[in-house]
């Protein structure tokens, strides 16, 4: 988490558009914020899904933030072309 906040700072005009760090940023947060509370998680629910298996699925979600940040970057800068 700490890398993407120094990217931003560091590298302020390389990674556009931005929202899709930011996005990263809160899936991470709340793929940790679920592993801390994994076991209240299983049991609120019935015991049908864990805190754990929502932390898999938040942190492919900045994954994929990242893929669609670059996939985005890629297709502005094959435009001004």
């Amino acid at each position: 988490m700490m890398m993407i906040v120094l990217l931003l700072i560091l590298y302020p005009t390389k990674f556009r558009p931005k929202k899709y760090l930011i996005i990263t940023f809160v899936c991470y947060a709340l793929a940790k914020t679920v592993e801390i509370y994994d076991r209240e998680i299983f049991v609120m629910n019935h015991e049908l899904f864990s805190g754990h298996t929502l932390k898999h699925l938040f942190a492919a979600a900045g994954v994929l933030s990242i893929l669609r940040m670059f996939i985005v970057s890629n297709t502005e800068d094959n435009a001004k072309i």
